[in-house]
């Protein structure tokens, strides 16, 4: 949900990373193109150009850590109330099969 989670982080949708094709056989598979770990990328790429301070303040990382300080409780809100998985669907592959994986584990189950 690349539109949801830059509004969420306060940037313009030209920061997101674009996608890119996994399997050349199936032209709809496809993920975000991070050039390293997505957390990461996040913290040095996108949040540093957050017009929003508060968001700053929570996901810029201090004292040689990896995440900001309030990495979790600030991204839970997002996951609960903004983000849209049904267009992360759409451009992760990976998020689709574990999707998928967690529907046939309930049907189980169930």
């Amino acid at each position: 949900d690349t539109k949801g989670f830059a509004k969420f982080l306060g940037i313009t949708q030209k920061k997101m990373p674009k996608t890119k094709i996994v399997d050349r056989r199936n032209p709809a598979n496809i993920e975000l193109d991070f050039p390293y770990k997505p957390s990461l990328y996040m913290m040095r790429q996108l949040v540093v150009h957050s017009n929003k301070t508060s968001i700053r303040e929570q996901l810029t990382p201090v004292d040689g850590a990896k995440k900001g300080p309030q990495y979790n409780s600030a991204l839970i809100p997002y996951i609960w109330n903004q983000w849209d998985i049904e267009t992360a669907l759409q451009k992760s592959y990976s998020l689709r099969i574990a999707i998928e994986r967690l529907r046939e584990f309930v049907r189980h189950v169930n």
